[in-house]
């Protein structure tokens, strides 16, 4: 489809043209979770006969005598990793096969880069790398990005994977936009980068269900309050009320929801409803319509600009954003497991309007938004950015006097109260589950931990703290035997509805060949490994000691933290370099010489030896892995090291998965 400078382009006719990153746009930035989200999205709609829309890309033609070459000036780090990922595909075997009989693009022996960047010649080198086959020592975020892609990959089933590469080349589409040749580019881009924000899928979404009560003006307003009150997910919704209101919904303290309904929050705002004078809701705001909501979206919304301006909101980083944790709270609320946990389904009409369509359903959700906001700011992790300080935290907000409220420990009040160790071990256990899986889409874990908190009574917090750690222990296990150590993997509505039963685990629920499987490991698996490691102090310590390590690595473990690693790495390498021997495939990919790191470490080292790796680590304060730190312990690493550690871990792992 053309339309003057409009093209609405499948991948192959994408990159038929030639494209340029120029001096004023920054570095490639794209990481494993805008890479994997993108992969993911594609999956996850393969299955219709729907073309799959990617996004925009705006470009201005630089012409070079007959030749045009896009300027790429919005949409380069999506169409850098197009390149990558069409890189990566011409160079896979598989790929060629699928493709020779379909001419869906270039033939693979004449593939050479379509994309050039302007004043990055790094950039520009690592991409006509990988085009031409090779990869230098050199690590950037492009040769990272083509790692990220082979991961991913690689743990798709042949199927899938055709069918992935059909769809890709013939029905995903993205829309290029040229700008006129006259265009004034440095103030086009200044414009780029200061336009305000589009409408977002959930004000959409708030303004369909204020709607449906939009004759219940106290409802209305509740409504309403509640929705922007939780919208900021990076405030404590308590902050999102009015200090008049505040302790009349969450305490003396801050720290309780005494209402069960929205009737009994309506009942507790009584007397401030009744207060509202009736011009504040004139006849425009009454026939509530799209167009109002976005001229005045706050009419009924009380600000505390005092407490906003106190309460500074870049300090915690969630886990998640708002439109999935909508998505989450319908599914708690509708218990419809056909509901998908990707905001890009917020808005079809199967989704909401199916399970949201009267006034006692919109205020029954609303209650229920409220409620697992509040769960959520108490009882689940976020990143806290304070005093130079970053680190993941579990804290609840604290009121004592009006000039005095805090974030203390969610279940322990100081640092020699005897639930500190509760509070970390909630912590680890939740961070161990989220950089298994960074995407801010099917957060399954979180589902099932909000889910859980909603259906049990809530007492002190110390009581619900250590009722949710056995929960999610117990989750974490039914992830481990049905889903990453099984044959037969069960899909996560089956897997979280076990976690809700009485489980016995058997060890012939446990295939263990999942463990020897090289690259193709699963992260949670690594991720579970290092977290009963962390837990069992004495298990590593003793192989430590039995190591005659000089106990600097286990002061290095006891600082350990969950961060995003991806890559699976061979401690004793694949291509060693000369001098070394090169090891029974067997051996190598066994469970005994993997470890989980960061895709920029294991690109690095990944040819050097063990003991070359070893004295790299010794500068660092901190273990990237447990598992990476018991393996550096040995003095020496050959098949009998590699063995006997393997063994170590499989049985440390296979006893606490039988463990009640």
């Amino acid at each position: 489809m053309k339309n003057n400078d409009l093209s609405l382009l499948n991948l192959q006719d994408l990159f038929e043209s030639n494209y340029v990153i120029p001096i004023y746009q920054r570095d490639y930035t794209w990481t494993e979770k805008e890479i994997n989200q993108m992969l993911d999205d594609i999956f996850s709609v393969m299955n219709s006969n729907a073309n799959y829309y990617i996004g925009t890309l705006i470009v201005y033609p630089r012409k070079n005598g007959h030749q045009v070459i896009y300027e790429t000036i919005d949409g380069q780090q999506r169409v850098t990793t197009l390149m990558i990922l069409m890189t990566y595909l011409f160079k896979n075997e598989k790929f060629v096969e699928y493709s020779k009989d379909k001419s869906i693009f270039w033939n693979p022996s004449e593939l050479i880069s379509h994309l050039d960047f302007d004043s990055r010649e790094r950039s520009t080198k690592s991409l006509n790398s990988l085009v031409n086959g090779e990869k230098g020592d050199a690590v950037d975020n492009i040769t990272q990005a083509y790692d990220i892609i082979h991961k991913f990959l690689s743990k798709k089933s042949e199927a899938d994977k055709q069918q992935f590469i059909n769809y890709l080349m013939n029905s995903v589409k993205i829309l290029r936009v040229e700008v006129p040749e006259d265009t004034d580019l440095n103030h086009y881009f200044e414009i780029m980068n200061s336009r305000g924000e589009q409408l977002e899928k959930h004000e959409i979404l708030k303004s369909r269900l204020l709607n449906i009560i939009k004759d219940d003006k106290p409802a209305y307003q509740l409504f309403a309050n509640i929705w922007e009150a939780c919208a900021n997910m990076e405030r404590y919704v308590q902050y999102g009320f009015d200090n008049t209101v505040r302790q009349q919904i969450f305490g003396n303290d801050w720290n309780r929801l005494s209402a069960q309904n929205f009737d009994d929050l309506t009942q507790c705002l009584k007397e401030k409803f009744e207060n509202i004078k009736d011009e504040n809701l004139n006849s425009e705001t009454n026939n509530i319509s799209l167009a109002s909501i976005l001229e005045n979206p706050n009419i009924f919304i009380q600000k505390d600009e005092e407490n906003k301006n106190k309460e500074k909101p870049d300090r915690f980083n969630p886990v998640i954003n708002f439109p999935n944790f909508l998505l989450i709270v319908l599914r708690i609320m509708t218990q419809d497991s056909n509901i998908r946990l990707d905001d890009k389904f917020l808005l079809d009409k199967d989704i909401f309007t199916a399970h949201i369509n009267t006034s006692e359903k919109t205020k029954a959700f609303g209650y229920l938004l409220l409620k697992t906001k509040f769960l959520f700011d108490k009882f689940v992790i976020k990143r806290e950015y304070f005093e130079n300080r970053n680190q993941w935290s579990l804290k609840k907000l604290n009121w004592y006097n009006e000039r005095s409220q805090s974030y203390i420990n969610t279940v322990s009040i100081s640092d020699s109260d005897e639930n500190l160790e509760l509070n970390k071990s909630l912590i680890m256990i939740q961070a161990m589950f989220h950089v298994s899986n960074p995407s801010q889409t099917y957060k399954n874990w979180l589902l099932a931990l909000l889910n859980h908190l909603n259906s049990i009574d809530i007492q002190s917090d110390c009581q619900t703290g250590q009722e949710l750690y056995q929960h999610l222990e117990k989750l974490a296990k039914c992830f481990m035997v049905y889903r990453y150590l099984s044959s037969t993997k069960l899909e996560f509505d089956e897997i979280i509805a076990k976690s809700e039963e009485s489980v016995d685990f058997n060890t012939h629920e446990i295939d263990k060949s999942n463990l020897n499987n090289g690259t193709q490991v699963e992260n949670f698996i690594f991720n579970y490994l290092d977290f009963i490691l962390w837990k069992d102090e004495s298990f590593y310590k003793a192989i430590l000691i039995d190591n005659g390590d000089d106990k600097s690595i286990f002061e290095k473990i006891k600082n350990f933290e969950f961060t995003f690693r991806s890559s699976v790495e061979h401690y004793y390498p694949q291509t060693p370099f000369e001098n070394h021997d090169l090891l029974d495939s067997n051996i190598l990919n066994s469970f005994g010489n993997l470890c989980l790191i960061s895709n920029s470490l294991n690109s690095r080292l990944n040819n050097f030896s063990p003991e070359a790796k070893k004295d790299h680590f010794k500068a660092s304060n901190i273990a990237e892995s447990i598992k990476q730190s018991i393996m550096m312990s040995y003095p020496k690493w050959t098949s009998d090291e590699i063995n006997e550690h393997g063994a170590d871990m499989v049985k440390l792992i296979t006893e606490s998965l039988l463990r009640n």
